[in-house]
This record gives C-alpha cells, structure tokens and sequence, in this order.
C-alpha cells in the first residue's frame, strides 16, 4: 500500500499535468476557486511570453550597454546555493581587487614602502 503522502503528491501530479481531470475533480466537488484558475493553454502561453523581447522601436549602439544594466535590475533571477555562492565570491574577489588597484594607484605608487604596509593595516 501507499502512504497517504504518497498518494497525496500522486494527486497533485495527476491535476497539475492534466487540465481535464482537475476541470472534473473542480466540477464534481463544486470547487468555484479551482474553476477559475487559467486554462493549461493560457498557462503554456504565459510561459512562452514571460521571455519575449519588447520591442520599442530603433535603439542606439551606445546605449545597449546602459540599457542592459537599467533592465538588468529588474529582471528577476532565481539563484541556486551553489550560484548564490559563486556570485558572492566574484563579487568580493571585485572589491579586493577595487581595493588593491585604489592602493596601488595614486600616492602609493610614490610612498616610502613602510609608510604604505602602515597605510595598508
């Protein structure tokens, strides 16, 4: 036998991949809410259309660069653990490196070789 568990994630399968048997289960169970949920079409259709690019009209060389980073902030991303963690590491191994190229530049390039380790801690 299966456990209800089991047989619950079984059902839930089962409705989700089959637009008629959740329609049936909704008309025979009287469930109004599930009746009103979109159609598996329009779903397929809401996926499909979640990617497409807007087109608005001629668009500069020069500005493809800002325009990436203007949409860039916000298109949502889903990260993974492993992705999360490869983001933060570029992302302090950058500002190491900001900060190394701000010490190294300037000044520093100048500077008595003690002064700059004092500087430095």
């Amino acid at each position: 036998g299966c456990s209800e568990a089991t047989l619950k994630r079984l059902l839930a399968n089962v409705l989700r991949k089959c637009p008629d048997a959740r329609q049936k289960v909704a008309t025979d169970q009287s469930l109004q809410a599930e009746l009103a949920i979109v159609t598996e079409e329009e779903r397929r259709k809401a996926e499909e259309d979640q990617y497409k690019e807007v087109k608005t009209g001629a668009v500069d060389e020069q500005t493809d660069e800002i325009d990436f980073y203007e949409r860039a902030k916000f298109v949502p991303m889903r990260l993974t653990y492993d992705e999360r963690k490869y983001l933060r590491l570029i992302d302090s191994t950058m500002h190491v490196s900001h900060y190394t190229d701000h010490m190294d530049a300037g000044p520093g390039a100048r500077m008595n070789p003690a002064r700059k380790m004092a500087l430095q801690m």
